[in-house]
């Protein structure tokens, strides 16, 4: 593009259909996205599978297993090493088998006149999307873990790999060539080498104590804490919210109260026996920090309450 309706008729007058594209301020990021809903697309779609993503705490998972095999042969518990990875324009790498119907319309900055472009992959806000896109990560993982053995896992386009530090990073390389083998190739500025504290879907996973103690930690990193309590404290503030700010805020602090238990005004009932502080660094101070943040302890081998 840029095309005209007249030139996308060239798909048979009227075989063709349009999502308003418009901006949403993400991340720092301004993220293109398509009103699939307004133009119809969501309303015709369904869907007859669901996905299974899975969750922040596939370190823990992991963790067990890796103890749970090497007690069966008597060794003692391996060193952990974890890494992510994230896939290039995701959505956009996923080519749509009738580009006719995911075609976007912007207007023209000078003249305003609507024009319209094609896509060489997936519309963001297509309710289909999720699903179509979901089923490439799945099958390289599939693989991975059954033909080499790698203990890796998805969530959309996140990956994660949890490994021996013996493998030398050598899971996370099967990763990036299995990858590019599907055409979904990774992107550099977001791979997170091996390491025994990481990041994965927002929560920090700290291998550190598991050789040591057998125990390894799972919490929110600081900095969304301080996110979460920014808005809160904005809000509060203003004296008012809209719809959509206090759903997003919601979901925030459910998130946070996930992994965290945020003590105060804010916050939800004591930490289960299993469970221990732990108080990392903060903008804030270290008050505030032992008084918002929970780390779920997890003992390989142990059963909860232990």
């Amino acid at each position: 593009g840029p095309f005209s309706a007249g030139d996308l008729d060239a798909y048979g007058k009227g075989a063709w259909r349009p999502s308003r594209r418009f901006p949403v301020w993400q991340k720092g990021k301004c993220r293109p996205c398509d009103d699939c809903a307004e133009s119809g697309h969501n309303v015709s779609s369904s869907v007859a599978e669901a996905l299974q993503c899975d969750s922040p705490d596939f370190p823990a998972v992991a963790a067990a297993l890796f103890a749970h095999h090497a007690a069966g042969l008597g060794d003692p518990i391996l060193l952990l090493m974890g890494g992510t990875d994230d896939i290039a324009s995701a959505y956009r790498m996923v080519p749509s088998a009738y580009p006719q119907f995911s075609v976007v319309c912007l207007a023209d900055p000078d003249s305003g006149v609507a024009c319209f472009f094609t896509m060489r992959g997936l519309n963001f806000g297509l309710a289909a999307a999720p699903t179509l896109f979901g089923r490439v990560p799945r099958i390289a993982t599939q693989l991975l873990r059954r033909v080499l053995a790698v203990a890796v896992t998805s969530f959309y386009d996140d990956f994660c790999v949890c490994e021996p530090a013996f493998a030398g990073g050598s899971g996370q390389e099967a990763l990036w060539d299995m990858m590019e083998l599907v055409g979904l190739p990774l992107a550099e500025e977001k791979h997170t080498p091996p390491a025994e504290r990481f990041v994965f879907l927002g929560v920090q996973a700290d291998f550190t104590g598991l050789q040591r103690k057998g125990v390894m930690t799972l919490g929110v990193t600081p900095q969304r804490l301080d996110d979460v309590a920014d808005a809160i404290e904005f809000f509060i503030g203003t004296g008012s919210l809209s719809t959509a700010e206090a759903a997003r805020l919601c979901g925030l602090m459910v998130f946070v109260s996930t992994w965290n238990v945020v003590c105060g005004t804010v916050g939800q009932s004591p930490p289960p026996a299993h469970t221990r502080r732990r108080e990392p660094e903060s903008p804030r101070g270290p008050d505030f920090a032992r008084s918002a943040r929970r780390s779920r302890v997890f003992r390989p081998g142990a059963a909860a309450g232990d």
